[in-house]
């Protein structure tokens, strides 16, 4: 859904950024992201980049009008697993408080960023976890409250709620 939306918004004569968080941990992972980037084409440009967005995202605005960020969750893991829960958080939020303040005002760009929501299941049983569900929950409002829309998707229908 979000590689559609972008090819709508981007001209014809420009590349789309993608700004892959995923990383190839094992083969079927690997085989699994050579996949994605085959179907995608040559029309999106991949930036493999698994924990500072903020600044893959200010490199791609020189080049690109069109960006993706995929996604959101999978970056949150990559801080959880690098950096440790301890320190996950205040990494966290100063990314998303970066691309605030310092990338979002200076662009006219579109950025069409990918998530999951991980609130509506069942409480973690463990501290961590559940550290990983609410600080994603405070990530994905805080990107919603500067976005001009927010669509969720849902059994592959996109409901618009913003």
């Amino acid at each position: 859904m979000a590689e559609q939306k972008a090819l709508k918004v981007c001209d014809p004569r420009d590349t789309i950024a993608y700004i892959a968080c995923a990383r190839a941990i094992d083969e079927e992972f690997s085989r699994r992201i050579k996949k994605h980037q085959a179907r995608r084409g040559e029309i999106f440009i991949t930036y493999e980049e698994p924990l500072d967005i903020a600044d893959v995202m200010q490199k791609a605005f020189e080049k690109h009008q069109v960006i993706i960020i995929e996604c959101l969750a999978t970056w949150l893991g990559n801080i959880f697993y690098e950096l440790g829960s301890d320190t996950a958080e205040a990494f966290a939020l100063e990314q998303i408080e970066k691309i605030k303040n310092q990338i979002v005002p200076l662009m006219n760009k579109n950025i069409i960023i990918v998530t999951n929501e991980t609130g509506w299941g069942i409480v973690p049983e463990n501290p961590e976890t559940r550290l990983y569900r609410d600080l994603l929950g405070i990530i994905n409002s805080r990107i919603a409250a500067m976005a001009s829309q927010v669509i969720l998707a849902v059994c592959g229908i996109g409901v618009q709620i913003k």
